[in-house]
């Protein structure tokens, strides 16, 4: 019975030390970073990425860029006048937002297998909707795929 009860007080002590690290980086995250930080330097860490998702996945293809300056997202028309979040359709915003989730998954080593949406097209009509499908489609057909060769204008 010893053996037991040392066992368990090991696999407790492990637990209660991955805590405590967990616990450490999380208040480091909280206070060193917020969030407008931390979205400002993945956003330029990732534009390419975010940008080519972006374009594939919505049409017409009449932005070029994106930006996040004074703590706002900007999609960057062919037309160069920034247009914010609220200048834009909802079917645009969520296509942003998705561009920017699957980007986000892209830099997973470790990551699910499995994405899954809780209707991501609700706002977006019929041919983005399908430009969103064959996304996925080639996602689950081609995963090491890269799309980062196919932008919508040279940025």
């Amino acid at each position: 019975m010893p053996h037991l009860l040392k066992r368990r007080v090991s696999s407790k002590q492990k637990n209660a030390r991955g805590t405590l690290a967990f616990t450490w980086r999380l208040e480091r995250l909280l206070t060193e970073q917020n969030k407008n930080t931390f979205l400002s330097e993945y956003i330029q860490q990732n534009k390419k990425d975010i940008s080519s998702i972006f374009c594939l996945i919505h049409s017409p293809k009449e932005f070029t860029d994106i930006s996040f300056e004074g703590n706002k997202v900007s999609l960057i028309p062919i037309t160069g006048e920034p247009r914010a979040l609220n200048e834009i359709s909802t079917g645009q915003r969520s296509a942003l937002a998705i561009s920017i989730f699957l980007s986000l998954n892209k830099k997973l080593s470790g990551g699910p297998d499995i994405i899954l949406f809780d209707d991501p097209v609700t706002y977006v009509d019929d041919l983005n909707t399908l430009s969103f499908i064959d996304y996925l489609r080639e996602l689950v057909l081609h995963p090491l795929l890269l799309f980062e060769s196919l932008p919508c204008y040279p940025l």
